[in-house]
């Protein structure tokens, strides 16, 4: 049920960014219109799509409180770890489906994407970023540790320490995504409230 509700909350948002794109661009029409005709279709036309917005921020509201009941016992502990809130609690619990499924932490990370992929030849080891994994679950990480990254001063102080320690700020960011995961991963299988 959480996943179908988080497919149709994701199908929701993009439709509602569609009708605001649309809405720039007829408000964008509208000044440069010149007879009245054309700026009185503009003008109902724009009426139109900022009552769909509407619309929609209504629908994407009833979502989120549906996420709110369906993440009781199943995932509300995530909204105690900072930049998690109820829509990324539920799309991390919807694309994980099931955190009993993985035998091992490492097993979580890899389905993840974030872990490094091993490319060997010969003599030679080196590891590549994994473009594999729930690419969903994923970017809903990246965006937990951008926000993490901004306001947590833990999360900011665990990037610098990766940079200086001569990491790329892009694997800096990985490394903190992966950081991250072992804490939702020891969540959800714990049930617990965050403590960090």
């Amino acid at each position: 049920m959480l996943k179908k509700s988080v497919e149709f909350y994701d199908e929701a948002t993009l439709s509602g960014a569609r009708f605001k794109n649309q809405l720039h661009r007829l408000q964008r029409e509208l000044t440069l219109a010149t007879n009245k005709q054309e700026k009185h279709i503009l003008t109902v036309a724009i009426k139109e799509k900022q009552a769909d917005i509407l619309r929609f921020a209504k629908r994407q509201k009833a979502f989120v409180k549906q996420f709110e009941l369906l993440l009781e016992g199943n995932g509300k502990n995530l909204t105690t770890f900072r930049g998690i809130n109820t829509i990324a609690a539920a799309r991390i619990v919807a694309h994980v489906n099931g955190v009993a499924r993985f035998h091992s932490l490492d097993s979580f990370i890899r389905y993840t994407g974030i872990a490094p992929v091993e490319r060997s030849s010969g003599k030679t080891t080196k590891y590549k970023q994994n473009y594999g994994g729930n690419r969903q679950l994923n970017s809903v990480l990246y965006i937990v540790a951008l926000s993490h990254l901004r306001w947590d001063p833990k999360g900011k102080a665990y990037f610098e320490k990766k940079v200086q320690e001569g990491k790329t700020k892009k694997h800096a960011i990985r490394c903190l995504m992966s950081r991250i995961a072992c804490i939702v991963y020891a969540m959800l299988k714990s049930g617990e409230v965050y403590r960090g």
